[in-house]
């Protein structure tokens, strides 16, 4: 090993090589790509990792300066930095292209120009740095936009662009929005920059003699608008990529990486020698290098203990001050790869074809004194592209002759999204049913512990148009058979009329959400939805009744682990028929600490408030087999809320006795861990407070549930 690799380990030290603007492990970004240099010198953009999402980060710049020693300091230097941009969790910036994407400043150093897709589009944004707002958007009639670059005047921009499967250059002037293919063939084109003066472009291709367009060596071409002719520049092993002009006024050196060696580094060449400088030796790699002339600074991206940062080295007035012809160069051969007989560049296209696989498949079953036999079965299949989604689930129990099931299938090929399914609930598996919930009332007012039966059956249509990744609506027409027998040994506040009836629902729900979500609970991000939910009398004798609900949630995440949830949840049901369907209130779910479902009435709301933390990470057992019980956590809470008919009689305090009222809260403490990904085991103890007291910690109610966290 030490044969194979001490040629590796000779390479200069990434601290020795140059100042670094981003570290990855203080910051905890991973990823800093595409730098960006203004002319005036001040400030550094580039694309970045934050809190889970891509973004723009620029910092200062103007007060990095090579250290004599070539040393630097590990402790975090943030340089001013500040995020300009966030994608992911928002419309205008859906896409940054965070592996094919550049950043370059106007002339004037207040505008960075970039490309986003949005809208299942690439657009090419102008954005206002002070502003933070985009000024200007180009939209180009191309299906992909990569490594775009502006022109030094920022009158003209070049980008590699995919259109119809082919990958070319294109030329975009920003004043006409005339949009000009420079090139036009099966290779793969990349990396366009222009020459100061705008008279000739530098770009990467895998051309070849041999007209393979899987070929993988890439190498550097030059293109001259007035003359229309490419000249090759470079002849080398490995990829030639990220090509700029050394000097803006001259055309005679390039700047750009090369992994001749095996190890990405970067390069100067002079067109008329051919024989090209090696700039940097790094053990890791380097890329994507820009060069100011003005400040004699390079800027390149660097991988470096296991991450890619931000670093920035001095450029001599001369190069051969400082850059040297590589010395006993050693070339690190890459693994081999299978190569499918023929290849891409001989095959020839077949039309699509519908063939539908398993996506999951889930199952269990038990048998037991109490229930007898039982089991359940669930699964999902779809075709290659998802167009279409099939999705099935059915469970049993042998001692209660219960049939669960459900079948749905989705066409989703359109923007419009088309289900179509039937299903049927019976007895105590109806509140675990949750495909056919429309609402939270839905899982509260069909409580097991009252109900001698339960059975719904029907079908549904549902069709969701969505307006952008993270706002849609539903429309849903439900025709149903409704049937629930009570017990009737219960307590005046439980007794509730038996139901033998049909439910023709129409209803629409407008849905928001850009939450970020964790195998344990959401994280950071908000949820909003609003439904009207309109009953339909089709045979004469179906139930009426009109219920809109209201669910608010917003998730703030801090201190790298712990996160701030909260939910707002309002209901109210009219019609002839309301109090068949009352919105009942306490205990798990709603407000800890009060008995289960002790509140109910025709208008509801609901605010929850929990702080939740890591306790303990992980805990492995070694007996009797080895297993690890993970995500071990906490949360303290703090539950409001009511239910009621009649606002007349409704007051949310009380102040002869100085506490609440018909308003009822509850704060507590509970515990987690992570049953199966998604699925967590959930005890939480809770004492009712009205403001003045609450219970001894020894008396607070105790409640188990296992379920996801809202």
């Amino acid at each position: 090993a030490k044969r194979k690799h001490y040629k590796i380990v000779e390479k200069r030290f990434d601290n020795e090589e140059a100042v670094l603007i981003s570290q990855h492990f203080e910051d905890h970004s991973f990823l800093n790509m595409h730098p960006a240099l203004s002319p005036n010198g001040k400030k550094v953009a580039y694309l970045s990792i934050r809190d889970f999402f891509p973004a723009v980060v620029i910092r200062d710049a103007a007060s990095v300066n090579q250290k004599p020693d070539y040393s630097i300091q590990e402790e975090s230097e943030d340089y001013n930095e500040e995020v300009l941009v966030r994608s992911t969790d928002n419309h205008e910036f859906y896409q940054l292209h965070l592996l094919d994407n550049r950043l370059t400043f106007t002339p004037d150093s207040e505008n960075l120009f970039f490309c986003v897709r949005s809208s299942g589009k690439d657009h090419l944004y102008l954005f206002n740095i002070e502003d933070k707002k985009v000024i200007k958007k180009f939209t180009p009639a191309v299906d992909m936009i990569l490594h775009p670059r502006l022109s030094y005047d920022g009158t003209r921009a070049v980008f590699a662009a995919s259109l119809l499967g082919q990958t070319d250059i294109y030329m975009l002037d920003l004043k006409t929005s005339k949009l000009t293919q420079i090139t036009f063939d099966m290779f793969s084109d990349r990396d366009p920059s222009l020459s100061g003066d705008n008279k000739k472009i530098l770009f990467s291709s895998n051309r070849n003699a041999q007209n393979d367009i899987e070929y993988s060596q890439y190498n550097l071409y030059e293109y001259d608008i007035e003359a229309n002719s490419v000249r090759q520049l470079t002849f080398d092993k490995g990829k030639q990529t990220g090509a700029v002009y050394y000097y803006r006024d001259k055309n005679h050196r390039v700047l750009y990486t090369s992994t001749q060696t095996g190890v990405s580094n970067v390069y100067l060449l002079d067109t008329g020698d051919p024989s090209p400088l090696q700039v940097t030796d790094t053990e890791g790699g380097v890329f994507e290098p820009q060069v100011d002339r003005k400040t004699n600074r390079i800027l390149f991206t660097m991988y470096r203990r296991q991450g890619y940062d931000i670093a920035i080295k001095k450029a001599p007035d001369d190069p051969a001050d400082l850059i040297v012809e590589p010395q006993d160069v050693v070339e690190f051969n890459k693994p081999h790869f299978p190569i499918y007989p023929g290849g891409l560049s001989s095959s020839r296209p077949k039309p699509y074809g519908f063939r539908a696989s398993p996506d999951w498949f889930f199952f269990g079953f038990q048998y037991s004194n109490a229930f007898g036999f039982g089991g359940f079965m669930q699964i999902a299949a779809s075709d290659y592209l998802g167009n279409h989604v099939v999705s099935g689930y059915i469970d049993y129990l042998s001692n209660r002759d219960a049939m669960n099931f459900t079948l749905n299938y989705g066409y989703l090929k359109k923007r419009f999204n088309v289900f179509f399914g039937i299903f049927k609930a019976s007895n105590f598996f109806s509140i675990l049913f949750f495909n056919v919930l429309t609402s939270i009332n839905d899982f509260l007012y069909n409580p097991s512990l009252i109900l001698n039966s339960i059975n719904r059956y029907g079908a549904h249509v549902t069709v969701s148009y969505p307006f952008s990744p993270f706002l849609k609506v539903d429309t849903r027409l439900e025709v149903s058979r409704f049937e629930q027998d009570f017990k009737a040994n219960l307590p005046a506040a439980y007794l509730r009329p038996d139901v033998y009836t049909n439910i023709n629902t129409a209803s629409v729900m407008l849905v928001y959400n850009n939450v970020l979500y964790s195998y344990a609970g959401p994280l950071r991000g908000a949820h909003f939805s609003v439904a009207d939910e309109q009953s339909v009398n089709l045979s004469g004798n179906d139930m009426i009744i009109n219920r809109q609900t209201f669910d608010m949630r917003y998730y703030v995440l801090f201190g790298g682990r712990y996160v701030f949830a909260s939910r707002f949840f309002g209901g109210n049901v009219d019609g002839p028929d309301r109090e068949f369907f009352p919105f009942q209130v306490g205990g798990f779910n709603t407000i800890r600490g009060y008995n289960f479902l002790e509140l109910q009435g025709s208008k509801t709301f609901i605010v929850n408030l929990e702080l939740r933390y890591p306790i303990i990470d992980a805990v492995a057992f070694g007996f009797p087999v080895p297993w690890v019980i993970r995500g071990f956590s906490g949360v303290f809470f703090i539950d409001i809320g009511t239910a009621y008919t009649n606002h007349k009689n409704w007051r949310w305090f009380d102040p002869e006795k100085g506490e609440l009222d018909s308003l009822k809260a509850s704060f507590g403490l509970g515990t987690r861990f992570v049953l199966f990904p998604g699925l967590l085991l959930k005890i939480d103890w809770a004492t009712p407070w009205n403001l003045k007291t609450a219970l001894p910690i020894g008396s607070w109610r105790g409640i188990f549930s296992i379920g996801y966290e809202f």
